[in-house]
């Protein structure tokens, strides 16, 4: 029991890395379809504007998802005790190495 107090503490800690993780993990995750969707939307364009596109994507879309995803998920875990934060981070990295798992990623 002390142990996992001892983890939940740390982890309460660092809720923010832990919701920055999260955050980078999903996005990874996430890209390879967010890609995909917007070469299929820009097919017909000009090669040069889906280059365009694809880098407003990366630098302004990826900004935005990413930096509202982590703030949600720092709002959320900052709601938690210590042990919930722990429980939530465990079953969410889980859940995610699952995904990457299921797209051959790892």
């Amino acid at each position: 029991m002390e142990l996992i107090d001892a983890l939940a503490r740390l982890a309460a800690r660092h809720r923010s890395d832990i919701g920055f993780g999260m955050t980078a993990v999903a996005l990874v995750l996430m890209g390879p379809y967010l890609n995909g969707f917007l070469r299929d939307l820009t097919k017909s364009f000009p090669w040069l504007l889906r280059y365009a596109l694809f880098v407003v994507l990366c630098t302004v879309g990826y900004t935005v998802l990413g930096g509202f995803l982590w703030k949600s998920l720092n709002f959320w875990l900052a709601s938690l005790s210590p042990r919930m934060i722990l429980s939530w981070s465990v079953a969410i990295f889980l859940v995610l190495a699952w995904l990457a798992k299921r797209d051959r990623l790892i």
